[in-house]
């Protein structure tokens, strides 16, 4: 895309650069690196109204542990990921089953289950889908990408649903975003699908890029949950066998219908045998319903 520029003089002082860290959060640690920018007597170079990254300072919400996610549990995963930070010890199992999403539907959370699971759990994540018009989509995304940011700065790391990558027809992908850096205009955060898929780096640029969800002519959509808590549930791990097992175990049947026989005495409830034996043959055959508006049947 071709970009026009408009400039105008420039007059700036510097000072040595400050590192500060911010505990803005009791839970959380930020690192905050402030530019040190002490007086702006003019308007900077403007590029059809996009920032250029070098308004928001750096932020990192340090310590939060990687969880690996099982499949098609990644928004589980990046929830458990941030319950372990605030000392809990609830796994992605306990956030699917707060979804009470029917395993056998054989698929992990889509958006608004994994909302659902957070506000049982005592996420105060507020509106989850945000409009952008097409014909505004620099400035909106620009905004919500502004609003995220300061929660970061505030010690709130956020959910966000995006494409996994910029390759044609690829998958929607829950992701956890954790900080920024200012030097490399860089996003920082999980990525539940790989192993050491802690503090990972994308540029901003790229973010935006894959952030909203197309799909509509004159119409995109931005996912983004944070993880405002005041209040957290009782929370553990599950001990017994519960719907997120029966979510894997379907899926893995899917996979592969010959390897896998249902021992019917480990189903410990006659109505949860009823509903996992009777789902063999639509499991096998490939369940239609999964079909619908890529917004939900998004990941990996």
């Amino acid at each position: 895309m071709m970009k026009s520029f408009r400039t105008v003089a420039i007059v700036v002082f510097f000072a040595a650069p400050i590192l500060v860290v911010v505990n803005a959060n009791p839970s959380s640690e930020i690192l905050v690196a402030d530019l040190g920018v002490r007086s702006v007597k003019a308007a900077s170079t403007v590029t059809n109204s996009k920032s250029t990254g070098a308004a928001y300072k750096s932020v990192l919400i340090r310590g939060v542990p990687h969880v690996r996610q099982k499949p098609d549990f990644c928004g589980e995963a990046c929830a458990a990921s941030w319950l372990k930070k605030l000392g809990r010890s609830a796994d992605q199992d306990f956030v699917f089953d707060q979804s009470r999403l029917d395993p056998v539907l054989a698929r992990g959370c889509f958006t608004k289950e994994l909302a659902t699971a957070l506000r049982r759990i005592g996420f105060e994540i507020g509106p989850v889908w945000h409009k952008v018009a097409v014909s505004q989509h620099d400035e909106q995304i620009e905004k919500q990408w502004r609003t995220l940011h300061r929660d970061l700065s505030a010690g709130v790391p956020s959910i966000i649903c995006m494409h996994y990558d910029d390759r044609p027809n690829t998958t929607e992908h829950f992701r956890l975003i954790l900080g920024y850096d200012s030097k490399t205009d860089e996003v920082i955060y999980h990525e539940p699908a790989e192993d050491h898929g802690a503090y990972r780096r994308m540029k901003r640029t790229m973010l935006i890029k894959l952030w909203p969800l197309k799909y509509a002519a004159k119409e995109w959509q931005i996912v983004r949950m944070p993880l405002v808590h005041r209040r957290i549930a009782r929370t553990e791990k599950s001990k017994t066998f519960t719907a997120a097992d029966y979510a894997q175990h379907i899926m893995q049947l899917k996979k592969n219908p010959q390897q896998f026989i249902l021992n019917h005495d480990s189903i410990p409830f006659r109505r949860d045998r009823r509903r996992v034996t009777g789902s063999r043959q639509t499991a096998v055959r490939g369940d239609s319903s999964l079909g619908g508006r890529a917004a939900e049947r998004r990941f990996l």
